[in-house]
């Protein structure tokens, strides 16, 4: 038993947070700011990483503010910052991998003086350990310490991470004709959506759709929205994976540029749009089991000691789309000329079923007579996961996202629909028994020299022990035998 057995697990999980931002100056040919009406954050990781005492994930905080200036208008001004999550390490065993991933940022904005900011945000992160653990080859069948089969049948799933940085993305977006035609574009927001992962032979296939807010000034002054989106497919290098591979991945959109061009009418109905992306892909694959030996073939007395595993495997990815509809206390006091959304805190719990429930925060500018307020609001979502195998699954996990809201009042109530985007990540687990350690001496064996052998065993002696006496398997021996004999044909 020269090979061993690894077995995938996950040691631990942890979480940190880390605080970001800081005072901002307005640049000099910016309005005096008159009031705040939205901060947009995107957040990227730039690195995850540890050292012999602590797990560390570091990336940039991009904010976004929307304000009215003191020219009656609408402006955007953006911001940088970075941050640095810690949390203490573990003692954890060799051939350890460390996965982080981001949670819904907390952001709070404060206007100093009509040129200065404060902004801050609260970034969490959960980490995860992962490892192995050595066993000699897993044992099949094994009860009360006895082996029935000597053979891998089951191992774990093996983890393994993938990333790319620096995807560029291209694309023209046309404003239709039925909208104002843009004069300057204030502000263009991308907001991508829940990522799929599709595992080939050594490579990923990571597909996504991100919507795409264009904040523009038409010709007549008027502050106007468009809205669209755009579908991103790109194929990476992943040396582990197979098609029986589960991924799920991570997407963070940045150094997004654009520019105003003309149509072929020669209106200036064209938003020539530029940006670059990463991807963090994390996948499962099936470990192929292939150690196969005989300990009762060798003339040699052997005496294992056994100890339980988990033994882990992720199941096919779970996806849903769900239309969701909120109110809360609210009116509106002038059209909408911005809106956006963002699912905060989703999670998976069981209650008489499972189903993952969460908040979808909504924020809204109005135009009221020139005079710019802002909007928001929240409302809880719960929705079924009806796949039965995910159900009764051992664990789960959801990423979700949602799409951009139409937001509306009625009476004293503010409403808003937007559609729910859900991954499902589940898993099963099992317990087997590996061997711990094998001793294996010298000592001969008496060969049979009949080719049938009856024997009666001694008093409390089990069949276990007897199939170590003779050197024949278990299941052989059960199989000649029925369970109440009381003298046992030994097989040749």
């Amino acid at each position: 038993m020269s090979d061993r057995f690894q077995n995938f697990i996950k040691l631990y999980e942890t979480t940190a947070s880390a605080d970001s931002g800081g005072e901002y100056i307005l640049p000099d040919n910016m309005p005096d700011v008159k009031r705040i009406l939205h901060v947009m954050t995107n957040v990227r990781k730039t690195g995850t990483y540890s050292d012999a005492s602590s797990l560390y994930c570091e990336g940039e905080v991009g904010f976004g503010v929307i304000y009215a200036g003191d020219d009656s208008a609408l402006h955007h001004v953006g911001y940088t910052s970075v941050f640095s999550a810690k949390a203490p390490c573990r003692e954890a065993e060799n051939g350890t991998s460390l996965i982080s991933r981001l949670l819904t940022p907390e952001t709070s904005a404060r206007l100093n003086n009509p040129r200065k900011f404060s902004l801050r945000a609260k970034i969490p992160v959960s980490f995860t350990v992962c490892g192995t653990e050595n066993c000699e080859p897993y044992i099949d069948g094994v009860e009360d310490g006895s082996i029935e089969y000597d053979t891998v049948n089951d191992s774990s799933d093996i983890i393994s991470a993938v990333s790319e940085r620096s995807v560029p993305v291209s694309e023209d977006l046309h404003v239709p004709p039925g909208e104002p035609e843009p004069e300057q574009i204030i502000a263009l927001y991308v907001m991508p959506g829940a990522a799929s992962a599709l595992p080939g032979d050594g490579t990923v296939t990571v597909k996504f759709d991100a919507d795409v807010i264009a904040l523009y000034r038409a010709e007549n002054k008027k502050a106007c929205m468009y809205t669209t989106s755009i579908h991103v497919s790109h194929n990476m290098s992943a040396e582990t994976c197979t098609p029986d591979s589960v991924c799920e991945c991570e997407i963070s959109v940045y150094d997004v540029k654009y520019d105003l061009a003309a149509d072929a009418n020669g209106e200036m109905r064209v938003i020539e749009l530029d940006l670059v992306y990463d991807i963090e892909a994390v996948c499962r694959t099936p470990s192929k089991g292939g150690y196969t030996a005989d300990m009762y073939s060798t003339e040699r007395e052997s005496e294992a000691v056994y100890k339980e595993i988990k033994i882990s495997h992720a199941l096919p990815v779970y996806s849903a789309n769900y239309t969701l509809s909120g109110e809360a206390p609210g009116s509106l006091r002038g059209p909408v000329v911005f809106a956006t959304a963002e699912c905060e805190n989703a999670r998976i719990i069981k209650d008489g079923g499972m189903w993952c429930e969460g908040n979808i925060g909504v924020y809204a500018v109005t135009d009221v007579n020139g005079e710019f307020e802002s909007v928001s609001f929240s409302f809880p979502f719960r929705v079924p996961v009806t796949a039965k195998n995910v159900v009764n699954a051992d664990g789960a996990d959801a990423i979700c996202s949602v799409s951009l809201p139409s937001v509306r009042a009625s009476g004293d109530k503010l409403h808003a629909d937007a559609e729910l985007y859900m991954n499902v990540f589940a898993k099963t687990e099992k317990t087997a028994k590996a061997v711990s350690t094998l001793k294996i001496t010298e000592t001969p064996v008496q060969k049979r020299k009949s080719a049938l052998v009856l024997y009666r065993p001694g008093k409390n002696e089990t069949r276990w022990q007897t199939a170590k006496r003779f050197k024949v398997p278990l299941s052989k021996l059960n199989e000649d035998n029925p369970a109440d004999a009381k003298i046992l044909v030994i097989p040749g």
